[in-house]
């Protein structure tokens, strides 16, 4: 029987993408830590040191051995308890930075959510991975300002099925009718006012990202 996925179904998610995911459960298993956060992601997008994703961290100046070190100082060195059976718990950021690559993915009418988008949404969410990356020097900001400029990675077509359907990683509904935005209005620095579109799932309400208006 296979374990299931700590982040609901995938049948949404590029190849490239679901990899991610499992690597980053592992990770989480090999350090024995009872929940997936953004610093697991972040792991997960290194362990394959020849994909795109992984080039751009390393140019960025973050190797996986200098990550799982700062991942070790920020939630803790590897436990004694093996894992559990079942899906490892996610944390609510690291379900926010799915969903944003979820959003994002469907905003370009893309076929797949791709690793990627994953690596945009990790970037996005101020979690323990945007902590581990500080520590090692890096500029979250211009990092992503330069994942979201590369070009899309490439998804191979589902064939011999039906197009892949995004889902919300919260409650697993079909985002493709179920998609909801609202406009909101902060402040920013200066005093100055801000639109913003706040994207949430049209079944559960949980966010999923915020773009611009």
């Amino acid at each position: 029987m296979a374990k299931p996925s700590p982040f609901g179904p995938l049948e949404g998610f590029g190849s490239d993408a679901r990899q991610v995911l499992r690597s980053a459960e592992v990770e989480a298993e090999r350090l024995h830590h009872p929940r997936i956060g953004t610093e697991h992601l972040l792991l997960g997008l290194l362990v394959d040191e020849g994909t795109p994703m992984a080039q751009a961290l390393r140019n960025a100046g973050v190797s996986i051995a200098a990550a799982r070190h700062k991942v070790e100082e920020a939630v803790g060195a590897p436990g004694t308890d093996p894992p559990a059976w079942g899906a490892t718990p996610t944390t609510e950021r690291a379900n926010r930075a799915v969903g944003w690559a979820v959003r994002t993915s469907h905003q370009r009418r893309a076929d797949a959510v791709t690793s990627q988008d994953l690596l945009q949404g990790v970037l996005h969410v101020e979690g323990t991975a945007g902590q581990v990356l500080r520590a090692l020097r890096v500029d979250v900001d211009h990092l992503g300002a330069l994942v979201g400029h590369m070009p899309p990675e490439p998804t191979a077509p589902v064939a011999n099925g039906p197009a892949p359907v995004l889902r919300c990683p919260s409650c697993g509904e079909g985002l493709g009718d179920h998609l909801r935005h609202h406009l909101v209005t902060a402040e920013a620095a200066g005093g100055a006012a801000r639109e913003a579109l706040v994207f949430s799932c049209g079944r559960c309400g949980v966010v999923l990202g915020v773009g611009p208006a």
